[in-house]
This record gives structure tokens, C-alpha cells and sequence, in this order.
């Protein structure tokens, strides 16, 4: 038993001892700088990563004066095919007696 907490008060006097030394103390920044650029770095990734997402949005979207010209096309489209099938109905006629 006495070996088990002799094992776990080594390290952590290790630790207060280097502390004190300033080693750790040299350590921390260190770790903390390389932290610190690694999470800048990943922003400017996902930034630049977004704005190109943007750029290319903007490129896929169509102007306003296009869309007009698009939905005018097809409203005369429409039209066109409605006076077709009028035409059609009219040719035919409506005479539903008998033919013979």
C-alpha cells in the first residue's frame, strides 16, 4: 500500500519542483501559443472556406432583368399553348348529335 502513494506523490512533486524551476512555467506559453495558432489558423481555413462559398453563390444567382426575361418567355409560351387548344376545341366543334 505505502508503494502505491509513494508512486503518485513523486510525480506531483515532480511537477511543484519544476514549476518552481520555471520549467513548466516555460512550457505552458509554449503549448499555449501553438494552441493559439493552430485555432487561428483553422479560423482562416473556415473563413476562407466561406467566402468562397459566397463568391460562388453570387456567381450561380441570376440577375433580376434575367428572371424577368425567363418568366415573360414562358407566359407567352403559355399563351401560345392556350390559344392552340382553343383553336383545337373550336375545329372540332361542339355538335354532339348523332352523325348519321
Amino acid at each position: 500500500m505505502k508503494k502505491e502513494t509513494t508512486s503518485r506523490i513523486i510525480p506531483v512533486t515532480l511537477a511543484f519542483l519544476l514549476m518552481g524551476s520555471g520549467v513548466l512555467a516555460q512550457q505552458s506559453p509554449s503549448a499555449a501559443d501553438k494552441e493559439k495558432a493552430a485555432r487561428d489558423a483553422e479560423m482562416k481555413a473556415r473563413q476562407e472556406q466561406f467566402e468562397l462559398q459566397q463568391q460562388q453563390l453570387k456567381e450561380q444567382q441570376i440577375s433580376k432583368e434575367d428572371a424577368e426575361r425567363i418568366l415573360n418567355a414562358l407566359r407567352d409560351d403559355e399563351r401560345d399553348i392556350q390559344e392552340k387548344l382553343k383553336r383545337k376545341v373550336r375545329a372540332k366543334g361542339d355538335y354532339t348529335g348523332k352523325d348519321w
